[in-house]
C-alpha cells in the first residue's frame, strides 16, 4: 500500500527508486584501507606474539582501533575483499638443517635410486 499510497501523492515521483537501499557499511572506504595497511604491518605491530593473522585477530583489531564488532565468519569475507587470501603456513622444524637436507638429497638419495 505505501506505494500505491505515495503514487497517488506524489505521482511517478514519488515512487522513483532514489538508489538509496539498506543499511550502510559499518567501516567506511577510508577505514577498510586503513584496516588493510594496518593487516600489511603484521600482527606483531598489535601486540601478537607470531606473524600470523586469524580471523579472530582481525576481528579484535578492529574493535578495538575503529569500536566495531563483526563476527569472525564475516571478518572472512571482508579479508578476501581487501584482496587477502587464506594461507596455512608451512610446518618445518626448528632444527632443520638446509645443508643436512641439501647434501642428502643430492648424494644419499641418488645412491638410493
Amino acid at each position: 500500500m505505501r506505494w500505491r499510497d505515495r503514487y497517488e501523492k506524489e505521482g511517478l515521483e514519488g515512487v522513483k527508486w532514489n538508489g538509496i537501499s539498506g543499511r550502510s557499511p559499518k567501516l567506511t572506504l577510508e577505514q577498510k584501507k586503513e584496516l588493510k595497511r594496518m593487516i600489511l604491518k603484521g600482527p606483531t605491530s598489535y601486540g601478537y606474539a607470531n606473524e600470523l593473522w586469524s580471523t579472530y585477530r582481525v576481528s579484535e583489531v578492529i574493535r578495538k582501533e575503529f569500536e566495531v564488532t563483526f563476527h569472525q565468519d564475516y571478518v572472512g569475507v571482508l579479508l578476501h575483499q581487501l584482496g587477502f587470501s587464506y594461507q596455512k603456513p608451512k610446518r618445518r622444524a626448528l632444527e632443520r638443517n638446509e645443508s643436512s637436507i641439501k647434501t642428502w638429497k643430492t648424494e644419499t638419495w641418488m645412491d638410493i635410486v
